[in-house]
């Protein structure tokens, strides 16, 4: 018998803390991100963190093309749209740096 109640108070408290979750959601403003957002995330962060490793610290061996020329729009890489792959990682290596584009 005690088992039981145990169960079902557990189970009272589960149910109180998902309501209340499903409150604080609620009254967000933003809309969640998806599951494929926070995977996408989580992949380029590691695949960036393999790369920096992998490539004494650069941080570009893995990453594709596109993935350069993303980065190199953020750190603002002159010339970049008619860089190759190869030209686009020294580029990010060097503005990362702080060596300029």
């Amino acid at each position: 018998m005690g088992r039981l109640l145990r169960l079902l108070f557990l189970g009272g408290l589960i149910a109180a803390a998902w309501t209340y979750l499903r409150k604080l959601l609620a009254d967000q403003e933003r809309p969640l991100p998806q599951v494929s957002d926070i995977r996408q995330t989580v992949e380029g962060a590691a695949r960036t963190a393999a790369s920096s490793v992998s490539s004494g610290g650069n941080g570009t061996a893995d990453l594709s093309k596109a993935e350069l020329y993303r980065e190199a729009q953020k750190l603002d890489v002159e010339g970049r749209s008619k860089m190759s792959k190869d030209e686009l990682a020294d580029a990010v290596a060097r503005a990362r740096r702080g060596g300029g584009s």
